[in-house]
């Protein structure tokens, strides 16, 4: 991407026109100022991108990475992600895991585009006075609401998303993260879109489930043999639980639903 021309790209100029559908205006910015523009969505999206590989989440759900708006956000991600169902689980250590990797893949997308804004500040990921908290979709929207599944007697939402800034502006802070980073957003500013996940891997193969190699990292991350032995009681007292209910309860229980529904009202 040429900085100094004044004539757009082909990308670029696709990236203007899906910037004019999201915002839903004829955008009068200065070709600096949508390559500026476009490397902050390029940062950003490489961030998501980046941090799902650094915590060892399953590539294949990857499905593409794009800057190119598709009318309803500036640019995205498309990830498969399951971790939201193991929030649900009454499996504690099961829940705390996987909601950390959760809100490093969301945060990570906020405080890389802060590389690009404010290099020599990292610690403005959680913006308090963002519109975002409370609109559907974004990412400190999905942030709160995983911190307030995680939330627990001791440690709240405020304080799980504030753990959550300080490791993702560690995460970014490692040399080979930050590499990945850097080179899905100059694949992205060129091409506009990453759909080929050999070429996501390319990018990140240095860092996939890099986490594993860190003592710090794997002290966050890891289910340890206490977190294990913890799971089994807990599966084991439900079982027992529903041993002990029989087969005749669970028809009672049954009978009981069907009339209730199939009485009038």
């Amino acid at each position: 991407m040429n900085m100094k021309s004044d004539k757009l790209t082909e990308t670029e100029r696709r990236y203007v026109e899906g910037w004019e559908r999201f915002l839903g205006i004829t955008s009068k910015a200065s070709p600096k100022a949508i390559r500026e523009m476009m490397r902050r969505t390029a940062y950003h999206e490489a961030g998501h991108i980046a941090a799902h590989m650094f915590v060892g989440s399953e590539p294949t759900h990857v499905e593409l990475v794009t800057i190119l708006s598709d009318g309803a956000s500036a640019g995205f991600a498309r990830i498969i992600n399951y971790g939201m169902i193991y929030l649900e689980t009454p499996l504690e250590p099961m829940k705390r895991v996987n909601g950390r990797r959760l809100l490093l893949g969301i945060l990570a997308g906020r405080g890389a585009e802060a590389l690009v804004t404010v290099p020599e500040k990292r610690t403005d990921i959680l913006d308090e006075d963002s519109e975002e908290w409370e609109k559907e979709g974004t990412d400190l929207f999905d942030a709160k609401r995983v911190a307030d599944m995680m939330a627990r007697p001791g440690m709240s939402a405020t304080r799980v998303l504030a753990q959550a800034e300080k490791w993702t502006i560690e995460m970014l802070a490692l040399p080979d993260v930050r590499k990945c980073i850097e080179e899905l957003a100059n694949r992205l500013l060129e091409h506009g879109t990453i759909d080929d996940l050999d070429e996501i891997m390319d990018a990140c193969a240095g860092i996939f489930n890099a986490w594993e190699k860190l003592p710090k990292w794997r002290r966050r991350l890891a289910i340890t043999e206490k977190d294990f032995k913890l799971m089994k009681q807990i599966l084991g007292r439900i079982a027992e639980n529903y041993a002990s209910r029989g087969p005749y309860d669970d028809a009672a229980e049954a009978t009981r639903s069907r009339n209730a529904s199939s009485s009038p009202p």
